[in-house]
């Protein structure tokens, strides 16, 4: 949600005009847990953003991007690792449409 001029609450799902949200946490927290030997045996990955690529006209079930960041991660690293996502405190944080159409779909 956002504040207007004329004190009035509105809902800020769409920001075509990129109007920026403050504070905002860039980092991407890593921790990579080895066995004894060495051998990669999982990764957390931390990051603040909502995981809603797919918008809220998409009512099926979905991973998102989340589960993108952990399919690379584990075949970057290969052998069994299992990577993890973490969601951090994204408060109002949600990707940026670099396109809008406003159809279902569109800005993907």
């Amino acid at each position: 949600m956002r504040l207007k001029p004329d004190r009035a609450i509105e809902w800020f799902e769409h920001n075509p005009e990129q109007v920026p949200t403050a504070p905002v946490d860039p980092t991407v927290s890593v921790v990579r847990i080895d066995t004894a030997d060495g051998t990669p045996l999982a990764v957390l990955v931390s990051y603040a953003c909502h995981p809603v690529v797919l918008g809220s006209d998409n009512q099926q079930y979905s991973a998102d991007f989340p589960a993108t960041m952990n399919h690379i991660v584990e075949e970057q690293i290969g052998g069994k690792v299992m990577s993890f996502f973490l969601q951090g405190a994204p408060g109002d944080i949600n990707r940026v449409w670099l396109l809008w159409n406003d159809g279902p779909g569109d800005g993907v």
